[in-house]
């Protein structure tokens, strides 16, 4: 059955020895001619050779901090290497050593984030004339072509605030980026006092885009406070937290607007409109992780108080599976931070990808206390005990969830979506049924959703032409998921198509060859269509792949004796 997660990885971090500044006497790095080194202390001292490709190994490893120390060691046996004071920057910026990273970056050539680092740098200092001088010489391709126009704007307030808009024109040109001219646009004329100028692009950005950003959110909702139009502003913050409930900064803006304080800009200085652009250079690039991560961390170097750009950096870590690095940047966020209850539930869940469960437990419990009204918390906890199989507790956390929840609204299909998956599996299929008909209410195209509830019937052999219709929606919109590719193949078994069900489970097995059900199921579909030998192999591969207890005994039986009331064999088996 389709009892996957939906948003919570089960990650396993390898770890490469111990940090260099951690060595014991038992520590062994092999030098250049294979032995180790010994000092007089009796440690052993890596060789430059063993530093470097220590280093590496680290930092393919994703673990920064180690590699940076590594290739530092490395860097000061041989300081004129260009290549290696590059990596020893690299690293140094990615494990968020700013400090260390200004150091090296002069040196470390003509790549974008050594020049992005002494920009920042200069702004940090308010040289910008400074930061000017290096993004004109700033290439206008690869990460150039949106690094440049955006900080280059900001810039331009300070020394040229009449060429604000002409440096950041290039940003509209950029494919899925162009929505950042207005919205930087905005941020400046906001900063700067020109408020017309400011509502202009606010609501050009508002209204070329679906969904609004919590920061676009924000800067609209202060915007509007500012210019006296407070209603406005109440329908959009409530508006989004209908959508995201989580968003407690949006709560505090509300009391704020209740009180009748008015609030400053968003972005109130030129070094914070810089932090912001890399934020949004950041969020936007996240597909290339170690690029997105660095400019978090300049980012956070600017503004030391921008606890969104802290979730961001740390979410970035968590993709990267550094789960202990990123349990310590949530752990930067400040105690009365409107973001600090969203930052611990994160914690939990980085405890639980490094199976500390109980610890992630006694978080979620301590969570669900101080914010009872709040469901994330017991949704956090049901997600875990799906994921461990302990079904009824899932079903009881979800329960929960629901009562803190209120009335259902549109944001709450994945929690009837996880609850129904819980249900199902403990046979309480009536409940679970249910549940996936109102998510799919909520989201009528929701493939995950739909997928899930069709395989349910085609696995009962019930509205199969529908199931057929929902499994053929959700392929559409998720082509290389070999679940529901399989669920796709499996439909089309069990309405005797047996030659098209083959066609699709053997797409379904290169996209998930480990998988003991779609192996199994294409088995299945050989024997059908008269190719035993494969079938007999399919089958024999789904037994080495771990498959469910209650499979096992039925797959060997099909081993043994094939499929009943199947057609003929194929002529070319013999």
């Amino acid at each position: 059955m389709r009892g996957r997660r939906i948003v919570i990885p089960v990650a396993i971090i390898a770890t490469f020895g111990c940090a260099p500044d951690r060595q014991t006497s038992d520590s062994r790095v092999a030098d250049a001619s294979g032995g180790p080194r010994v000092q007089s202390t009796g440690q052993v001292a890596p060789s430059k050779a063993g530093s470097f490709l220590a280093g590496n190994h680290a930092r393919k490893l994703n673990d920064f901090s180690s590699a940076a120390d590594f290739l530092a060691r490395a860097l000061a046996a041989d300081p004129e290497n260009q290549r290696l004071r590059r990596q020893t920057f690299l690293a140094s910026l990615a494990a968020g050593r700013v400090g260390e990273a200004v150091e090296l970056a002069p040196a470390a050539g003509q790549i974008v984030m050594a020049r992005l680092t002494l920009i920042v740098e200069a702004v940090k200092k308010k040289d910008f004339s400074l930061a000017e001088e290096i993004l004109d010489e700033l290439p206008e391709r690869g990460a150039g072509a949106i690094v440049k126009p955006l900080l280059l704007a900001w810039v331009k307030a300070e020394t040229s605030p009449d060429k604000v808009l002409e440096a950041l024109e290039p940003v509209k040109e950029l494919r899925g980026l162009g929505v950042l001219f207005d919205i930087h646009a905005a941020h400046i004329f906001e900063m700067t006092g020109r408020t017309n100028a400011a509502s202009e692009h606010y609501e050009k950005a508002r209204k070329s885009l679906e969904y609004l950003p919590l920061r676009l959110v924000q800067g609209l909702g202060r915007h509007y406070e500012r210019a006296g139009r407070p209603a406005e502003a109440r329908t959009l913050y409530e508006d989004y937290l209908e959508e995201e409930p989580d968003a407690d900064i949006l709560r505090s803006a509300l009391q704020r607007l209740q009180s009748g304080e008015r609030p400053e800009p968003l972005i109130t200085d030129t070094a914070a409109g810089v932090s912001e652009a890399l934020f949004d250079i950041a969020g936007r690039t996240a597909r290339r992780a170690q690029f997105a991560l660095a400019c978090g961390r300049l980012s956070i170097h600017l503004r030391p108080g921008f606890d969104s750009a802290r979730l961001l950096v740390a979410g970035i870590l968590e993709s990267m599976e550094r789960h202990e690095e990123a349990i310590g940047v949530y752990g930067q966020i400040a105690e009365d931070s409107p973001l600090a209850w969203s930052a611990r539930l994160s914690v939990a869940r980085n405890l639980e990808s490094l199976e500390r469960d109980n610890d992630a437990v006694a978080l979620l419990g301590e969570l669900s206390l101080e914010a009872p009204a709040r469901y994330a918390a017991f949704v956090g906890l049901g997600d875990l005990y799906r994921a461990n199989e302990q079904y009824e507790k899932a079903i009881e956390a979800y329960d929960r969830a629901f009562d803190a929840a209120g009335l259902i609204g549109k944001s709450h299909w994945t929690l009837l979506y996880s609850r129904g998956i819980a249900l199902e599996r403990t046979k309480k299929w009536d409940r679970a049924e249910k549940d996936f008909e109102h998510a799919l209410r909520l989201r009528p195209d929701q493939p995950y959703v739909l997928n899930y509830l069709a395989y349910s019937w085609v696995d009962q052999g019930v509205n199969l032409q529908r199931a057929r219709k929902m499994i053929e929606r959700a392929v559409e919109q998720r082509p290389d998921d070999g679940y529901i590719v399989d669920s796709l193949g499996w439909v089309l078994y069990r309405l005797e198509d047996f030659r098209n069900a083959v066609v699709h489970l053997e797409r379904a097995v290169e996209l998930q060859p480990q998988d003991p059900t779609i192996n199994d199921h294409l088995g299945d579909a050989y024997w059908r269509v008269g190719r035993r030998h494969e079938a007999r192999f399919q089958w024999k591969r789904a037994l080495t792949l771990d498959p469910e207890p209650d499979m096992v005994s039925k797959i060997e039986d099909k081993v043994l004796h094939g499929l009943k009331d199947a057609p003929p064999k194929n002529e070319k088996d013999s």
